[in-house]
């Protein structure tokens, strides 16, 4: 038998060579895009990436694939989880279809376990991405617009730009808001530090404001002008007061600006987003992050309080048996005494059992983003006994989430 090897070399992007090669390629891959120049704010300015978090393939001195481990934090029911977003993914053209992608992902899934990460997400073009056991799971993508006129223009509210000593007392606003979420990003001093330094939020400028009273602030939002649409980036909650407020600076701040239009992009269901809804405002149907879980048992292991939480707050309270949960690839045994988790056990699957989940599928129960009842018509490889049918939903209840961006 004779054995093949790939004719192309894995490297982390280290020398100022790989980098230009590294620019080239992504401005090949997305042309008049800027993506090379997001690429270049992580690498200078992104507080805990280095040259591992830059894979690529070459072929020769040629650059031909790349894609990044953007670190991240995210919270499951005030749990934090350590999640790796796979960024910045592209193939030279002329080297497409050639299995690529397919050799970094490798790589990529290496260094997931290695490093302990508990989830892996992309925001990525629909389908490609199933083929590596990626599953939509956290809403994405979130788009509200309305015409600039439809907003009230009478504002009254010392609004002002944020500075560094505000930056503690909005980090609090934020993690205020976030509690309606079951899932959400957990950003950093550091990472708030770094945007507000640079100026963006992912991919786009922006500026944040401050809403003071008596010289304190209360409300926060971040804000761009891009072409004819003013864009608002992020909001903490706020009442309905406040947001006629910041929608009627966000009027006039756009209008100075030759803007038309208004696009929130945050969590339709904020109160800034009802507000605008009454005025007119169309949302566009939601995409998804795709996630993959790296490790069934690491993730169930470490949001064992989350579930005995759900457990004690049910009719199942004080709850003695065990919940076997077989992914068809592993099964994970939860352990209860007293409605308390006292092991959770790693074993082989079988193509039989009491709780069969389609692991993929077993992503979105996870993470709130579909329920029991909406999965087991569509899935057939989904099959739940009757006695533990009700278990379940309570273990992995529907709910809300929303990622704020982290660099």
């Amino acid at each position: 038998m004779v054995l093949t090897t790939t004719p192309y070399k894995f490297s982390y992007i280290k020398s100022e060579h790989d980098w230009e090669e590294y620019s080239k390629l992504l401005k090949t891959a997305f042309p008049g895009e800027g993506v090379d120049i997001l690429a270049r704010r992580l690498r200078n300015n992104h507080p805990v990436m280095t040259s591992r978090n830059f894979f690529s393939l070459w072929d020769g001195d040629r650059m031909v694939a790349t894609l990044n481990l953007i670190p991240q934090t995210w919270s499951l029911g005030g749990i934090k989880l350590k999640v790796a977003e796979m960024g910045l993914v592209a193939s030279d053209p002329e080297y497409r279809n050639r299995g690529l992608q397919r050799i970094l992902n490798k790589k990529f899934d290496k260094r997931l376990k290695e490093d302990g990460y508990h989830l892996a997400a992309i925001e990525g073009i629909p389908f490609f991405y199933r083929q590596f056991g990626y599953e939509y799971s956290v809403p994405l993508d979130e788009w509200a617009t309305l015409p600039l006129q439809n907003l009230p223009k009478q504002q009254s509210y010392d609004i002002s730009s944020l500075t560094t000593e505000d930056v503690p007392r909005v980090m609090e606003l934020l993690e205020v808001s976030q509690k309606r979420y079951l899932v959400h990003s957990v950003r950093s001093r550091e990472e708030w530090e770094a945007q507000e330094r640079i100026g963006h939020v992912g991919e786009s400028a922006m500026r944040t404001y401050v809403v003071r009273r008596h010289g304190s602030p209360v409300a926060y939002f971040r804000a761009t002008i891009k072409d004819l649409t003013i864009l608002l980036h992020e909001i903490n909650e706020t009442d309905e007061e406040m947001s006629k407020q910041i929608a009627a600076f966000l009027r006039t701040l756009g209008e100075e600006n030759g803007s038309t239009e208004l696009a929130s992009r945050e969590s339709y269901d904020m109160t800034f987003n009802k507000y605008i809804s009454t005025l007119g405002s169309k949302e566009k149907p939601l995409y998804a992050w795709q996630i993959k879980v790296v490790d069934p048992f690491r993730i169930l292991t470490t949001i064992t309080a989350v579930l005995e939480r759900r457990i004690a707050r049910s009719q199942h309270q004080g709850y003695t048996g065990l919940v076997p949960i077989n992914l068809y690839i592993v099964t994970v045994t939860l352990t209860f005494t007293d409605g308390v988790i006292t092991g959770v056990k790693l074993s082989p699957s079988e193509q039989k059992g009491d709780i069969m989940i389609n692991p993929r599928i077993f992503t979105k129960m996870l993470l709130g983003y579909r329920s029991l009842d909406e999965i087991e018509p569509e899935y057939l490889d989904v099959r739940i006994k009757p006695e533990y049918r009700d278990l379940m939903g309570i273990l992995f209840p529907k709910a809300r989430a929303h990622i704020h961006t982290c660099y």
